[in-house]
């Protein structure tokens, strides 16, 4: 019920929004990772493997891509199993994303 109605695919990195573009970057990945012509069964959240899930909900999707729309290059993302913990303060050479 919170799958994106929208298709999904990797777009033009100017076509994100975002503060930053790595985060920008990130988000290009996470569609075409989603994206149907490459991964196994999209709508389920699995790229590969029978079980190589990018998210263990659509939920968390959501909250990912908010996240990283209003990251800055001085947060990280922290990520547990999948689920969004929140954007930290952080150095503008530090990681993006940590899992």
């Amino acid at each position: 019920r919170l799958r994106p109605d929208y298709e999904m695919y990797a777009r033009p990195i100017s076509e994100y929004p975002g503060k930053c573009e790595q985060a920008k970057g990130i988000m290009l990945m996470i569609q075409n990772n989603l994206d149907p012509r490459v991964a196994q069964h999209p709508h389920e959240l699995i790229t590969y493997g029978g079980n190589g899930a990018v998210f263990q909900n659509w939920a968390q999707y959501r909250l990912v891509m908010k996240y990283l729309a209003e990251m800055t290059e001085e947060q990280t993302l922290v990520m547990n199993s999948g689920h969004p913990l929140g954007l930290f303060p952080s150095h503008k050479d530090a990681p993006r994303v940590v899992v």
